[in-house]
């Protein structure tokens, strides 16, 4: 079942509000105490368009990496097809537990962030 969230304005030129760290991380459920580098963040002219946020695992050497990824094109090869948070979990040694999976995207139609 999926879980709506706060819904995001739409801007002048009709393109959804990027959000903000603090309002990705609220998504994520997770608090900027709990990084363990900081985030990795690529903007350009309307905001954030990725961001990668790592945390400690629920055991120990585990790490989860939260992303967002913006629609469109950016430079450094980044491509996404919708607006959306993944999550994926792995070891000290880079090798997954768990895969990439959507935990929440971006709703262009009714504007607003669908929890998966």
């Amino acid at each position: 079942m999926k879980e709506h969230l706060s819904s995001q304005e739409i801007n002048n030129e009709g393109r959804e509000k990027v959000p903000t760290i603090e309002e990705i991380l609220n998504i994520c459920g997770v608090d900027s105490k709990d990084f363990i580098e900081p985030p990795k963040e690529l903007n350009d002219e309307q905001g954030i368009y990725y961001l990668e946020i790592k945390i400690k695992g629920e055991k120990e050497g585990e790490v989860v990496s939260y992303e967002y990824r913006r629609k469109g094109e950016f430079p450094e090869g980044h491509k996404s097809s919708g607006t959306s948070i993944h999550i994926a979990t792995y070891d000290n040694n880079g090798d997954f537990i768990r895969y990439p999976d959507h935990i929440a995207e971006y709703d262009d139609k009714k504007k607003e962030w669908n929890k998966l």
